[in-house]
């Protein structure tokens, strides 16, 4: 065989394995609410991205026969043709020498070629990446069904007989691998610091009392009873709460709090009738937030 069209095939071996490689990291890697997604909004191809994700054991199946079939197309095309040519410049080398240089020489490309380049592409965009691969991989996954079957089947066999579950669920994540993925998004600057401030410490609603989420008195704004409806509007324009605490001279001294419903601040009548009826101040025994929040909501729903 020609030395030129060697090389290209087995180029073409190398990058027709990356492209299984990078298949089965998209599939392992996509998440599932944006391919669920996609799949709404998008085509066929979309809905067929989702399927494979969906059935991902038969796919990765699949997919590990071609890889196998592959290398060993790969090792057996090009082992013995780098041999040869390697013979002809280091005659005096042992065979098995040659034959350990030459698997040396093939591993560099199909490392590179094959294996890691792919995978960081799929690992880089993993739904965008099943989306362009999901035509050709679901041709490649029918054409050896009947052999991926068995073997998927095979492997669930020795999975059962150690006990292991072969559900594709997965393991829940936990709260601190939530975590985890929130601090990382935000060193990767995917999530803002106050994003991922808020999300972590909602995570940890249940451990937080009531004074973690309370602004310090400083830094509240309220509104003095005994301020004229010129001042109260003037004050207003400041606040941009809608729940403003209503007090009496100083914070210390808190009246209630009144919701101010109206459009703008000048709407407010002349008598001033929000002063009559403001809300009773709000008080919790517990301090936890979660039951400050829901003794909230209960009295919020009580007031509609």
């Amino acid at each position: 065989m020609n030395d030129l069209i060697t090389a290209l095939i087995g180029l073409f071996l190398v990058l027709f394995a990356g492209f299984f490689v990078a298949a089965e990291y998209a599939i392992v890697s996509s998440r599932m609410s944006k391919l669920e997604s996609n799949a709404k909004r998008g085509g066929p191809i979309d809905q067929l991205a989702l399927r494979l994700a969906k059935d991902q054991s038969a796919s990765v199946a699949a997919i590990q026969v071609w890889i196998t079939l592959l290398g060993i197309g790969i090792g057996a095309l090009l082992e013995e043709w780098i041999t040869g040519k390697l013979e002809t410049f280091l005659s005096g080398l042992p065979a098995f020498v040659l034959s350990i240089i030459s698997l040396l020489i093939i591993t560099f490309p199909l490392v590179i070629l094959g294996e890691l380049v792919p995978k960081y592409l799929a690992l880089q965009f993993p739904e965008t990446g099943l989306r362009l691969m999901a035509g050709p991989l679901r041709v490649l996954t029918v054409i050896i069904k009947p052999i991926s079957w068995l073997l998927q089947k095979a492997g669930e066999l020795v999975l059962k007989l150690l006990r292991i579950p072969t559900d594709e669920g997965g393991p829940a994540i936990s709260r601190e691998e939530l975590h985890f993925f929130i601090k990382s998004g935000e060193a990767s600057g995917g999530l803002n610091e106050d994003h991922a401030d808020f999300v972590t410490k909602t995570l940890r609603l249940d451990e937080l009392d009531a004074e973690d989420a309370m602004l310090h008195r400083l830094d509240i704004k309220w509104l003095d009873i005994n301020l004229t409806r010129d001042e109260t509007i003037e004050k207003l324009q400041d606040i941009p709460n809608s729940r403003i605490p209503v007090c009496r001279g100083i914070l210390m001294i808190l009246s209630g709090s009144h919701t101010f419903t109206i459009l703008s601040p000048t709407s407010i009548a002349p008598n001033s009738s929000w002063k009559k009826s403001p809300a009773p101040p709000f008080t919790s025994p517990n301090p936890s937030l979660s039951t400050v929040l829901s003794r909230l909501c209960v009295r919020q729903n009580l007031k509609s």
